[in-house]
């Protein structure tokens, strides 16, 4: 019967990945130059990436769905009516319960929806305060 080198699947992956962080200490220069120019090429290309697995791993939908939304909401956010700022898409605002896709929001006023629990009852609070407060 052989001998296994590791024994647990994640005691492999753990040696690989630290493998491959030796040799790209031993190759930084290389490595950093290679960086540099995917970058020069596409500086958007890794924030790209990763904003469309979160799309599809998180929100549970396509570049294609997110644009349709977008659409419907004539290219702005849906709380405030403003259109997103330059190279910014709108943050994908869910039910956090249902993982039902609500709408397109900027992240400031899809944080300002979390900073409040996601509560109607509490924002509706917040409006009558601001409300009154303008006499």
């Amino acid at each position: 019967m052989p001998v296994l080198k590791y024994k647990t699947e994640e005691d492999r992956v753990l040696a690989r990945r630290e493998a491959e962080r030796r040799c790209r200490l031993r190759n930084a220069e290389k490595y950093k130059a290679n960086r540099r120019a995917r970058y020069a090429q596409d500086p958007l290309a890794g924030r790209r990436k990763r904003w469309l697995w979160a799309l599809e791993n998180i929100y549970e939908i396509t570049e294609a769905i997110y644009n349709e939304i977008l659409a419907k909401q004539g290219g702005v956010c849906a709380l405030c009516l403003k259109p997103p700022l330059a190279n910014e898409a709108l943050a994908v605002d869910h039910d956090h319960e249902t993982k039902k896709v609500r709408g397109l929001l900027h992240k400031t006023c899809n944080s300002a929806l979390g900073l409040l629990g996601d509560s109607a009852v509490i924002l509706r609070r917040a409006a009558d305060y601001l409300e009154k407060s303008r006499g």
